[in-house]
């Protein structure tokens, strides 16, 4: 048996004198890393709390990680060093061999993981066998040499706390070359401005409609375009008050902000809908978020009142897909969503 029993004190030790990317991964989340992981993944330890695993990981080698992290949670040594793809915040994309041992960590197991960048050239009948697929003759192969679609940013990003209510909005180091980003980040809540809610703090949909020009570049690809409604808001309003409905629009925006990367924008595009704007992130990945958002707002209910919302989203992973589709695509995805929702809420167990 390979598993440990292991207290944190023990592993900030083991961490601060390894320089190896070193992190514990439990129910598929990064629950303690060290000051070499924040640098190989390009995020701070509080932002990668926030990040499922496999969201680090390339959708195609994403099985091929999540073998691997069973096999160790269940003791089992893989028969070769596992070798996968990760993307790093900058978006660089980069080969990565992963070892580790099972330990007992507050009560439960959990995965010691250590990473490492591998700068060996695998063969083309390799890449077969670890992407779990066939590379026909003639196509592009996966490559460890992927350029980064910008420059690597001069620090660590900064951590993302749970929000104020005041919008978050920071054009990354990385992306200080594009053309005219919308603004840095607005006043806080209520205090208004050009183009800002008052309610929130947020962006509004003019902005919105700018970002999604500035962005308008592969390098930023693949970009979800998440939009997100307060079910039964105008039903929650008449009966609760405008107070109490102008409190649940400003935790809803502070919900959905805590899931906000910097290189993330959000908008609020009318009175109760919501706008992401998620560049580098995949429809998969999206899903996390909402999952996350769902659960914070279905906790936070007053009373009986079960607070939910209604997402709809698109992915645009080629050019040939403009914003406009995509946002459309998006629009009719929640659109559809609301309706089957207005269908079932009245079924037991809802209030309205």
């Amino acid at each position: 048996m390979l598993s440990r029993r292991i207290t944190e004190d023990q592993c900030r030790l083991l961490f601060r004198k390894s320089s190896q990317a070193t992190a514990v991964v439990q129910d598929d989340r990064i629950v303690l890393c060290n000051p070499s992981a924040e640098k190989f993944w390009g995020y701070k330890e509080s932002e990668l709390r926030k990040i499922h695993f496999l969201e680090l990981t390339l959708a195609e080698d994403r099985n091929r990680a999540r073998q691997d992290m069973i096999k160790r949670l269940e003791d089992r040594e893989p028969v070769s060093r596992p070798v996968y793809r990760m993307r790093r915040h900058d978006g660089d994309v980069f080969w990565v061999e992963s070892g580790g041992i099972r330990i007992d960590w507050e009560g439960a197991p959990a995965w010691l993981a250590f990473f490492s960048e591998t700068k060996t050239k695998l063969r083309h009948e390799d890449r077969e066998k670890v992407l779990g697929v066939h590379l026909e003759p003639g196509l592009p192969k996966p490559s460890g040499d992927v350029p980064s679609p910008v420059a690597a940013p001069a620090a660590v990003p900064a951590a993302i706390a749970v929000p104020a209510v005041s919008a978050v909005y920071a054009v990354p180091a990385a992306q200080a070359a594009d053309p005219q980003p919308v603004a840095s980040a607005p006043a806080p809540s209520g205090a208004g401005g050009p183009g800002l809610d008052p309610l929130t703090g947020l962006f509004g949909r003019a902005a919105f409609d700018v970002e999604l020009k500035r962005i308008d570049k592969e390098s930023f690809l693949p970009v979800t375009i998440l939009l997100a409604v307060l079910d039964d808001f105008e039903e929650y309003r008449e009966h609760f008050g405008d107070a109490a409905g102008d409190e649940l629009v400003r935790n809803f925006a502070g919900f959905l902000k805590k899931e906000c990367r910097e290189s993330d924008f959000l908008a609020r595009i009318d009175e109760e809908r919501f706008a992401l704007v998620l560049p580098r992130t995949d429809s998969w990945m999206a899903e996390g978020l909402e999952r996350r958002v769902s659960e914070d707002l279905a906790a936070s209910k007053g009373g009986a009142v079960p607070f939910s919302a209604t997402f709809g989203k698109q992915t645009r992973d080629k050019m040939d897909m403009d914003f406009d589709q995509a946002f459309a695509a998006a629009s009719d995805r929640l659109d559809r969503r609301k309706k089957m929702h207005e269908i079932f809420k009245g079924m037991p167990g809802d209030i309205f």
